[in-house]
């Protein structure tokens, strides 16, 4: 079985540095144990940034 990565080790190979806390509006990594709130938050999240492209590609203000 493969041995798991520290979260820690996870950011510092993902981004090359470890993340300061509030660096982002959401975490890289989902909270353990939280992964469905984590990916609805994202969907959302992305959800939101793909409507404000879409908008901005037909000339309408965001």
């Amino acid at each position: 079985m493969a041995r798991q990565k520290p979260r820690a080790e996870v950011q510092l190979l993902l981004f090359g540095a470890p993340l300061q806390p509030g660096a982002y509006s959401l975490p890289a990594l989902p909270p353990p144990g939280d992964d469905a709130a984590y990916l609805a938050q994202r969907r959302a999240h992305f959800r939101k940034l793909k409507q404000a492209q879409l908008q901005l590609d037909l000339g309408d203000p965001v």
